[in-house]
């Protein structure tokens, strides 16, 4: 997709899905979130996506990935973003059970940070689940 070479996919949700890749022109390893298509055809749907990638493009807080482009090709539109390696909290929590109360708050704490920074720059995130 553009500059981006796609590999393996990595996750999925109800937006699209999400592949591991690697941006060819600056050689880092990146995430790219590929819209279904069907979502692209509701032209209100596809201005909120635009403008949420635009807008993230704009954060930069150490708790938000950080955008590298938004495109379309191949009639695909797609946001590419710093990929972070590591497990997810999804992951812990299958392992753990349940998080400490420390652990729980400290999670809690840079997810409201990050929430903050990106309402206070007119982002409003559509999808936080508990």
């Amino acid at each position: 997709m553009g500059d981006f070479e796609l590999g393996e996919k990595i996750g999925k949700g109800a937006m699209g899905s999400v592949y591991r890749a690697r941006q060819l022109s600056k050689h880092r390893p990146a995430a790219i979130k590929v819209l279904k298509p069907h979502l692209a055809e509701d032209p209100l749907f596809l201005q909120r996506f635009l403008r949420e990638a635009e807008v993230m493009s704009q954060l930069k807080h150490p708790n938000i990935v950080r955008c590298y482009k938004m495109g379309c090709q191949y009639g695909r539109y797609y946001i590419a973003m710093e990929l972070v390696e590591g497990r997810t909290l999804g992951d812990w929590l299958s392992k753990l059970g349940k998080l400490s109360m420390a652990d729980a708050l400290h999670v809690t704490a840079g997810v409201t940070k990050a929430l903050q920074h990106a309402h206070q720059n007119g982002l409003i995130h559509r999808d936080i689940k508990p």
